[in-house]
């Protein structure tokens, strides 16, 4: 979880500060800990990990303590001017260079987001769900917005009744599926659908049960805008997943996924 006001905020400051935002959130959520060192001394080369977000794991590397000041402490400095960090800490052990950061006292001032970020080698593609697996016949609906890196996008989507409805972004489309192994083997719907970088986008994606079929109905649009009167893709599968957690969906290999105003309704009637 992140503050998006305060991200957006440090964007227009200092990008490097924006993404150490996100970065060093989820060092702490993650490790459980105030406070979080990234060294290659251990069997989890942590120094490495964190050179690679940043795109630096090969040229433009920092080799010494004055680089990696230059590199990051104008951006480090702003997140201990936000009381995102309390002080941080550069050092030299027996894997290299050290980064120790410690938690400041902020809290989320303003608009809480769940950010989906793109450091997980084997967890960057994946899903969540919420409630039970035996629901059926609901509505999910949720904003979503995702960033660009080196002229690349996620993909992002939501999940009903164990079908997912997915926007993606190499490709500039809109799918619905149920499995993408399966895609040329059990059911999917592809249509075309452009979209941005930086922007949210409100998701509705509908399921309903009749006569042993299962009808999946989705749309997309900029958020703010007014929304489609029409279902903007549709299909039906006749041998379908009768019930199904709502969930979430995200790619984030190629850049972070931002989540807002997630609901889940059941169909009207």
């Amino acid at each position: 979880m992140i503050d998006e006001d305060l991200f957006t905020a440090l964007r227009t400051q200092n990008e490097r500060a924006a993404r150490l935002y996100v970065y060093c959130t989820t060092a702490f959520v993650n490790g459980g800990q105030p406070t979080s060192k990234f060294a290659d001394a251990g069997p989890r080369q942590a120094w490495t990990d964190f050179l690679r977000y940043f795109s630096l794991d090969a040229e433009g590397k920092p080799g010494t303590v004055d680089e990696a000041k230059q590199q990051f402490d104008a951006g480090l400095e702003l997140l201990v001017k936000e009381g995102v960090l309390a002080k941080w800490t550069w050092g030299e052990g027996p894997g290299g260079l050290e980064l120790t950061i410690e938690k400041g006292p902020r809290e989320i001032k303003g608009n809480a987001v769940l950010c989906k970020i793109s450091t997980i080698p084997k967890g960057t593609r994946s899903q969540g769900w919420m409630g039970q697996p035996i629901y059926h016949d609901f509505l999910i609906q949720a904003d979503l917005k995702g960033l660009e890196r080196n002229s690349k996008l996620p993909s992002m989507g939501l999940i009903n009744q164990r079908y997912t409805l997915d926007l993606i972004g190499a490709d500039q489309e809109l799918q619905i599926r149920s499995w993408t192994s399966q895609l040329d083997l059990r059911f999917a719907k592809t249509i075309p659908f452009p979209w941005k970088a930086d922007t949210w986008y409100s998701m509705k994606f509908q399921s309903e049960t009749k006569d042993g079929k299962v009808t999946l109905r989705g749309k997309v649009w900029v958020r703010g805008e007014a929304e489609p009167a029409e279902w903007l893709i549709e299909a039906t599968d006749e041998t379908p997943n009768l019930v199904g957690s709502p969930g979430l969906f995200g790619n984030a290999t190629d850049a972070e996924v931002f989540i807002d105003n997630i609901a889940v309704t059941p169909n009207a009637g």
